[in-house]
């Protein structure tokens, strides 16, 4: 399957809409959003507001899981301001 025709499957998709609507361009240094960012196919970054964060995840999961399409490569980027604690 050539790149094009999968790239146009993810746009096409819920996921795919939903992170066209949250694209950063240019830097993103100033973001105040977690920030996901795509390699391969889906070059680019995106900020996700925290409320929206469980809505992204549902998308993902729908499409990886449920749907069985291609894996993305995506990187998720928190905030400085978010610390993680593990015990």
């Amino acid at each position: 399957m050539s790149s094009s025709i999968v790239m146009h499957e993810i746009l096409e998709s819920p996921l795919g809409q939903s992170l066209s609507a949250r694209r950063i361009k240019g830097g993103h240094s100033n973001r105040q959003h977690l920030a996901v960012t795509g390699m391969g196919v889906m070059k680019g970054s995106w900020a996700i507001a925290d409320e929206d964060y469980p809505r992204f995840l549902d998308l993902l999961h729908e499409h990886l899981f449920v749907k069985k399409l291609r894996p993305l490569n995506l990187v998720e980027q928190r905030r400085p301001s978010n610390i993680c604690l593990l015990s």
